[in-house]
């Protein structure tokens, strides 16, 4: 029997995911072809509407699918373990399973929070890229407004209930903003709740939020935000995170009962042979047609590439994947290959209950619409049609009912 080409695909998240539908779509059925996709988790997780769980928005099952579902083909072979090392030269990765040899293979590990070295970050800060950093933001949100309800020290009840957020780009804005619902939802079923007292700060390093988005939706979006009562503090950063307070650059010490961390990303570390081929942010630089350059039979995605003018989002990461998956079998039948461009599509982001503000095509929205229009996207990006029916119930369901004040266990 003719020996089978094997593809190995680290990581599923958005880049590996996709990654792996496209390359099915083309070589299902084909005998000597095998796909092997390790990952950590046994599910994929939709990051991008984290914040609505964390803020009792949307459940969490309801953002996770099992990989064993999405992967559901006799030519796929999924392993769940830690990728420890990947070794060019040899074509071999190493993981907390074992070793996988392979003849082509894609990497697209994904990205973890960059806290810049803050001192107290990682210890006392929120961040929000997993199921359970979600979980731990949301049970202390609501540690704090039971705890401010029940507190008689008015100075203690402000401490409570200032929350902050570091961080000015989609992510920070979509939580600061639900930040304010969760309270006023929380407040309308808990009649002697403070809600007076909250203070929601969001600070952003940067002299503008969103930066990597149109002025016009940098201007708007703000002006949205500030309206709903959350302070900005641009041009300020958050230089240490204490239990209770925060200390900035201008020299400020501040009290703080929460603070998440939403200022940037990382990619996830993984030990590379020859180790020359991560640049110093700990990427791989690539290609326009994706591949290593020195190992042309190895492609890199997602966060962890390294490629001019390209973001470090979801939408270019599906992007890519398309682009790899096709490159790649077109190594296989030994045909030329695509080079990768990307121009966006639009932006979007969400600025609580019925405030969205959008950008399609050079067009500006805002208001309801733009609301009903980053919702529809978001849907149908979802994995699943289970997934999508859910997430519509419970949309629909916070339309008329209160947020979810249960703290997750």
């Amino acid at each position: 029997m003719e020996r089978r080409s094997r593809i190995v695909i680290l990581g599923a998240g958005f880049g590996g995911i996709y990654a792996h539908h496209y390359l099915h779509r083309q070589l299902h059925r084909r005998r000597d072809v095998e796909i092997v996709v390790i990952s950590e988790n046994n599910y994929f997780l939709f990051t991008p509407l984290l914040h609505e769980v964390a803020t009792g928005g949307l459940r969490m099952s309801n953002l996770v699918q099992p990989l064993r579902y999405i992967l559901g083909c006799c030519q796929t072979k999924f392993v769940e373990a830690k990728v420890q090392s990947i070794n060019c030269s040899l074509q071999n990765v190493s993981t907390t399973s074992g070793s996988y040899d392979f003849d082509y293979c894609l990497v697209a590990l994904g990205a973890t929070t960059n806290f810049f070295n803050t001192p107290g970050a990682s210890e006392h800060s929120y961040p929000l890229k997993t199921m359970g950093e979600a979980s731990r933001l949301r049970n202390r949100l609501l540690s704090c407004l039971e705890m401010a309800t029940n507190e008689p020290n008015p100075k203690h009840q402000q401490q409570l209930l200032s929350w902050v957020v570091v961080g000015g780009g989609p992510t920070g804005v979509e939580l600061a903003a639900e930040l304010v619902d969760l309270a006023q939802s929380y407040a309308r079923a808990v009649r002697n709740c403070p809600i007076n007292l909250l203070k929601v700060t969001l600070y952003q390093s940067a002299r503008s939020l969103l930066p990597m988005f149109d002025v016009r939706m940098q201007r708007v979006s703000q002006r949205i935000l500030e309206g709903k009562g959350v302070t900005i503090r641009l041009g300020v950063r958050v230089t240490s995170v204490e239990p209770g307070n925060i200390t900035t650059d201008r020299d400020e010490r501040i009290t703080a009962g929460m603070v998440a961390w939403t200022a940037g990303v990382q990619p996830n570390s993984v030990a590379v042979e020859p180790v020359h081929l991560l640049d110093s942010r700990g990427r791989i630089p690539v290609t326009p047609y994706l591949t290593v350059a020195a190992f042309p039979r190895i492609f890199a995605i997602g966060d962890i590439a390294s490629l001019a003018d390209v973001p470090q989002t979801a939408q270019a990461a599906v992007r890519q994947a398309r682009t790899a998956a096709a490159n790649l079998v077109a190594k296989i039948d030994r045909r030329s290959l695509t080079a990768f461009t990307f121009k966006k599509q639009g932006d979007l982001v969400s600025i609580g209950r019925w405030q969205a503000v959008a950008r399609i095509h050079g067009v500006l929205f805002k208001g309801r619409f733009a609301w009903w229009l980053w919702r529809t996207i978001y849907l149908s990006k979802l994995i699943g049609f289970p997934s999508k029916l859910r997430v519509a119930v419970d949309w629909t369901l916070d339309l008329f009912y209160p947020r979810d004040i249960s703290r997750l266990s």
